[in-house]
């Protein structure tokens, strides 16, 4: 198997004398050209031609519907899109390690035993309560600490190693309640992202058939022309919070527990009553 080339590898669209700009009318890629591109890729890139020029034919050979042109265009955006994704993962990783650090083994500890106790009497979780109960703790801090766990709960579901870095003090009452990473640059773009006011972490966890009835049936819902402008907006918000599994395990139920009629039905009356506040739309889809 050859390696495959990294984007600071990529050679020039001048190295070949072929013409670099896309032309307009080019389709996107579909899904079985990219294939082929891909495999490709690994075996004749990473030095495995004479020459580089010798690379780029073969490729355009396999992938069989694009002239050369189109095929190094094509590598270029790929290879700035891994880049761009490398970037983005860094960062996540550098805000999720921050959330480690503001936290010691005891208080998470009392954070999880809180999460397990409000799970089987709450449908979300309630964060102004919980971090009443937790001294030096915000809301916020909560929420991004639940974000955190659910994070390494889907790296560890992939095969990957978690290690957490506690903090070795609880934090100073002088320091800000959260500090949403702001020193990492672009990461404080990740964290305003996770603790957005709006967005609710249901304890109630749904199947991905379930998930799907409940996004087509709030597709079909009626909007009484009267409804005010956020009524919408938070049963948005609703059911954004039963279809977000945060990295946790579906339910292994094989029949859905509704059907779409029954959430229609549902978020019909809701809208209906003119029911705005997201936590009691969640509480009575969850009924």
């Amino acid at each position: 198997m050859g390696k495959k080339w990294t984007p600071g590898s990529t050679p020039t669209y001048s190295s070949f004398s072929v013409v670099s700009n896309q032309q307009q009318d080019e389709s996107p890629w579909a899904a079985d050209e990219h294939q082929r591109f891909l495999q490709a890729l690994e075996q004749f890139g990473g030095g495995q031609c004479v020459s580089l020029m010798q690379a780029w034919q073969s490729i355009t050979t396999a992938v069989g519907t694009r002239d050369i042109a189109q095929v190094v265009f094509h590598a270029r955006l790929y290879f700035a899109q891994l880049q761009q994704l490398n970037v983005q993962k860094r960062q996540e990783r550098q805000f999720m390690q921050s959330v480690d650090q503001r936290w010691t083994p005891d208080e998470d500890a009392a954070f999880e035993n809180m999460l397990a106790a409000f799970s089987t009497s709450s449908v979300c979780y309630p964060w102004e309560l919980m971090a009443s109960r937790l001294p030096g703790k915000s809301p916020v801090d909560l929420k991004e600490r639940y974000q955190k766990l659910c994070y390494d709960v889907a790296r560890i579901e992939s095969g990957q190693h978690v290690t957490m870095h506690f903090g070795q003090f609880p934090r100073h009452s002088g320091l800000p309640l959260s500090t949403k990473a702001a020193a990492i640059g672009e990461s404080g773009r990740l964290a305003s992202q996770m603790t957005s006011p709006r967005v609710l972490d249901s304890v109630v966890t749904l199947t991905p058939a379930e998930e799907q009835i409940l996004v087509n049936a709030m597709a079909e819902v009626f909007v009484p022309p009267e409804a005010p402008a956020d009524l919408l907006a938070g049963i948005a918000s609703a059911v954004a919070a039963f279809t977000s599994s945060n990295g946790r395990l579906p339910p292994q139920r094989t029949q859905p527990l509704f059907a779409k009629e029954q959430a229609l039905e549902v978020l019909n009356g809701l809208l209906a009553a003119q029911q705005s506040d997201p936590q009691v739309v969640l509480e009575t889809l969850a009924v």
